[in-house]
């Protein structure tokens, strides 16, 4: 099981942006909270709620009623979504709370010994426009608001990504093609993928954020996955374009490595486990 620090380094995303933050995390606290300045900044939202919640004031606790917002972090290497209460926290330390509901989803121990910090990563307005114009192309596209969420960490960050809330999940996976000096991507976002056929073995390293080193997975060489539709989001870094199409209900056939990759995200929504560490290997 991952271990987090009382402070820990999330990231959170909304609608228009993410930022690296420190989070306090506590354990009495049931839900997250997020700074009012933080919130817009990311464009958190829309607000889907009210929750009575009880705060200290004057060294007496109170009660207050609340906003709640949707918001989605970046947790020991888990893209999680968050109900977050809106606070003003300008005159406290750390922007973001961490509340025991989000501890319980990423699977995570909290080592009170252990503090982290970010580094600097200031909202580049550019960006923001940008990560906008995205998220309401794709959510013009595949209609699922939350589902969403691992294209633009895909895009953002890089690699293969899920999600799961409630009854919807969803994985992103590329497909990289090189053609005349340029690396392109074709990142296919599924709906709801269920796995249809796994055929052939291949065995390689695999580290997640969860982890701390790299350890041996057993993927499949082809795979076949059942979706619900979804989204083809072709990315060409020569003429810096990103194209997105909707991609109708069906099956997506992949193999070698980009077969292995989205059975690695498929594996986290069925929440299974990887094989021993590089640590353990014998050294001749």
């Amino acid at each position: 099981m991952e271990t987090v620090g009382v402070t820990t380094v999330v990231t959170v995303s909304g609608l228009t942006g993410s930022k690296r933050v420190a989070a306090r995390v506590d354990t009495g606290a049931e839900n997250d909270s997020i700074d009012l300045k933080l919130a817009s900044e990311i464009g958190a939202g829309p607000v889907i709620g009210v929750k009575k919640v009880r705060s200290a004031s004057a060294s007496r606790l109170r009660s207050e009623r609340r906003p709640v917002v949707h918001v989605t972090l970046e947790l020991a290497g888990r893209c999680l979504p968050s109900e977050a209460t809106l606070a003003d926290r300008r005159d406290m330390r750390y922007p973001m709370i961490v509340g025991r509901k989000t501890l319980r989803r990423a699977g995570v121990t909290v080592d009170p010994s252990r503090e982290e910090e970010p580094e600097g990563d200031e909202v580049d307005p550019r960006r923001v426009v940008g990560t906008l114009k995205l998220h309401k192309r794709l959510l013009r596209t595949v209609g699922e608001k939350r589902a969403v969420t691992p294209a633009v960490l895909a895009l953002q960050h890089g690699g293969a990504w899920s999600y799961r809330d409630g009854d919807v999940s969803s994985v992103a996976v590329p497909i990289r093609k090189l053609s005349n000096g340029v690396v392109r991507e074709d990142l296919y976002l599924l709906l709801n993928p269920e796995i249809e056929r796994a055929e052939g073995t291949l065995t390689r390293l695999e580290k997640c954020g969860r982890e701390r080193v790299r350890r041996v997975a057993k993927r499949p060489r082809r795979l076949e996955v059942r979706h619900d539709g979804g989204a083809i989001i072709r990315v060409d870094p020569g003429r810096r374009r990103i194209r997105v199409r909707e991609l109708d209900p069906g099956t997506l056939r992949l193999e070698g490595i980009p077969a292995a990759n989205l059975h690695h995200e498929l594996s986290h929504l069925m929440g299974d486990d990887l094989g021993p560490s590089v640590l353990e290997f014998e050294v001749e």
